[in-house]
């Protein structure tokens, strides 16, 4: 039977209610190559909530070429999966291909998801890739942040070029205002806008000019410089690594120390500290930075940005996010300072916790199993090996628990706690445990990198490593 017999068989059977015979029918059409019956096969397995086999036909789909799996697949985890510190990270990676393909309401709706989970810096720059791609929608959502932000040049000339577009609601605003003045603001936003759309060669050498200009304004006096010089930082942070060098590394230091300083003064005295609503956007700010040099590998600039955010924290008397001092102690525990990494753990198990309402936040318990694997990282580390184990338990046995109730069951974010669970046992002697650690730290990777993007999988080399070690032979 070809292709189109097999849709119309299958077609038939669902309008008359044989549904097995349909699935049977759409599954021969799918394992044959047919794209649009992989997504249709999904689409059915999302409807009977098998959400996991939904998204390893949409991902098949996508794989094999066909952008509509990727869009129902990211479709699905938009409606399934909240916003918490688990589920983001799925949903994100499911932008990923499409973005990549140079796809407007991809990056748009990437940029979205950024701005509802807290990071604006990021989002706003997908939403001007967007834009610059001719998605109308996104320049009216950055003519709105402008016009909400106060810089009325910028969302006069986002609004503009909506309506040019054919956006209707922008069209209207523009008829009852009138085009402001341009001032130096606007044409470091312009130099910007024009540096960042630029090719890569030209884009870091461009930022760090645009950084050191807003560093010398703010110097000369005025506060309004701050928000172009965080975002400069930001871009700065985002760059790729055949883009980092020495210099924007230097760069990037100064235009830190000047934001600092603009807050805390020279000292850091808690009488000096800036108004509440300014430190928040700066530790926002800080946040996203870590971030950034965190998913770059970047670790001193990553240990920089998250002790900045510390020394905000302090100075207003609080304590530092428990998603910051994770960043922390990772970072210190790869550039080896085990102690202080150790340090950092022990406040991000008790914000976790809660056992100071100074400290963590409202996503800080929903944090405490990767805060007990830190501890258990910063621990195993400083050669507290017996302690280390403990609490790589209760950090494997507490995702477990998170990967249970998530819908779609993620069993990906399991492999990396697994994995340092049989280092740790590797290292204590224990080596049929940590042998069994390793082989299901992988199988886990195996079956989250089952509903990922290929470009997004976790990696199990470091778990086959442990495995060769031991003289196994991994399958």
């Amino acid at each position: 039977m070809d292709i189109g017999q097999l849709r119309r068989s299958a077609q038939a059977a669902l309008e008359g209610g044989d549904r097995d015979t349909a699935l049977s029918l759409i599954e021969q059409g799918a394992e044959a190559g047919d794209t649009g019956l992989m997504v249709t096969r999904g689409r059915l397995a999302a409807q009977d909530k098998q959400l996991e086999t939904a998204l390893q036909w949409f991902r098949r789909a996508g794989e094999a070429g066909d952008p509509n799996g990727w869009k129902w697949g990211s479709y699905l985890l938009e409606r399934r999966s909240p916003f918490t510190p688990r589920r983001e990270e799925l949903a994100l990676a499911w932008c990923v291909p499409l973005v990549a393909a140079g796809d407007p309401d991809a990056m748009r709706k990437r940029g979205l998801i950024e701005l509802a989970i807290l990071r604006p810096r990021a989002g706003e720059a997908l939403l001007r890739r967007a834009a610059r791609a001719g998605d109308d929608k996104a320049m009216a959502d950055l003519a709105n942040r402008a016009h909400e932000d106060g810089r009325p040049w910028e969302a006069h000339r986002w609004a503009t070029a909506a309506a040019e577009h054919g956006h209707e609601q922008c069209r209207e605003w523009l008829a009852g205002v009138s085009a402001a003045v341009p001032d130096a603001l606007t044409h470091w936003t312009e130099k910007f806008c024009r540096a960042e759309a630029g090719p890569e060669a030209a884009t870091a050498s461009a930022l760090i000019a645009l950084s050191a200009e807003a560093r010398e304004r703010m110097d000369a006096g005025p506060d309004s410089w701050s928000d172009r010089l965080d975002c400069a930082l930001f871009a700065l942070a985002d760059l790729p690594a055949q883009s980092w060098s020495d210099a924007t590394a230097a760069e990037f230091r100064l235009g830190l120390r000047t934001r600092m300083h603009q807050m805390l003064g020279s000292g850091g005295d808690p009488e000096n500290v800036g108004d509440p609503a300014d430190i928040e956007i700066l530790r926002r700010q800080l946040v996203e930075l870590a971030e950034a040099h965190e998913a770059h590998r970047r670790w001193d600039e990553c240990l920089l940005s998250g002790e900045a955010v510390m020394e905000l924290s302090a100075a207003e008397g609080r304590g530092a996010p428990v998603k910051v001092l994770l960043q922390v102690s990772k970072a210190r525990f790869v550039l080896g300072r085990f102690a202080e990494a150790l340090r950092a753990a022990d406040e991000a198990e008790a914000g976790a916790i809660g056992t100071t309402g100074k400290t963590g936040g409202v996503l800080g318990p929903l944090l405490l199993d990767e805060a007990y694997a830190v501890k258990a990282q910063a621990l195993w580390g400083y050669g507290r090996m017996t302690e280390a184990r403990e609490l790589i338990e209760r950090a494997v046995a507490l995702r477990r628990q998170v990967v249970r109730k998530m819908e779609p069951s993620d069993h990906g974010l399991l492999a990396p706690m697994l994995e340092l669970q049989a280092r740790i046992l590797d290292d204590l002697g224990e080596a049929s445990a940590a042998r069994l650690s390793a082989e299901e730290a992988i199988a886990a990777a195996e079956r989250g990198n089952a509903i990922r993007p290929v470009s997004e999988v976790i990696s199990t080399e470091a778990a086959r490593e442990i495995l060769v070690r031991m003289g196994e032979a991994p399958s």
